[in-house]
């Protein structure tokens, strides 16, 4: 199975059998099979996009590992391309230095796929914020954390984080600066940054308000 050639990670196995078999499963002969259960196929996609996924996290600067996960996304069947995608996103996400706009490209595919993806608007919304595009920013910002059933999460800690701080220096809205600084400090209160973020708001509010705090 390690030298089959359909196998899309062939370069990157390196004798790993227990891979090679969820690949050649992935793309083989398997898939063809009619009596074969649509929920083992499931299982086999979805352990291969973890294998894929702890791949990527050991081998973040190997520039063929992306170019493993491209190979996976064009075989992945259509039912699983949006997760194909997500982690791929991921991936392009740890390179150093990240594939940026091919993540964006991801993010927006598997978002069009499932416009509430467990943190893709999340990922794309810091995305916007790197670049500059505020307004953008906040319709995937706010719909990370209004969708997600975890507010937990880092991806959630980290938009509460991103739209405070939009709300605090690119687009004021004080009372909005002051709801998500509060998600976020209480979910990261030791933070040095989530502080100083909370400290801005607060003379942001006293500003608004016209007066002046003394003291911490």
């Amino acid at each position: 199975l390690v030298h089959n050639p359909i196998c899309p990670l062939r370069p990157l196995l390196h004798g790993t059998h227990d891979l090679a078999h969820l690949v050649h499963l992935l793309v083989g002969p398997l898939r063809e099979l009619a009596h074969v259960p649509d929920h083992l196929m499931t299982v086999v996609n979805e352990s291969l996009q973890l294998r894929l996924h702890l791949l990527c996290r050991e081998r973040q600067n190997d520039p063929g590992t992306a170019d493993a996960y491209d190979r996976a996304v064009v075989s992945a069947r259509p039912e699983q391309v949006a997760l194909a995608r997500w982690t791929r996103s991921r991936c392009y996400a740890r390179l150093m230095p990240p594939r940026a706009i091919a993540m964006r490209d991801d993010l927006i595919a598997v978002l069009a796929a499932d416009p509430n993806w467990p943190e893709a608007n999340g990922q794309l919304g810091a995305y916007e914020h790197a670049i500059g595009d505020y307004d953008s920013a906040i319709l995937h910002l706010e719909r990370e954390v209004s969708e997600s059933a975890d507010q937990n999460t880092p991806t959630d800690i980290e938009s509460h984080f991103l739209l405070a701080e939009i709300y605090t220096e690119h687009r004021p809205d004080v009372a909005k600066a002051l709801y998500h600084a509060t998600a976020c400090q209480q979910s990261a209160a030791k933070q040095v940054s989530v502080r100083e973020l909370v400290k801005r708001v607060d003379q942001a509010l006293d500003r608004e308000h016209g007066t002046t705090k003394t003291g911490g």
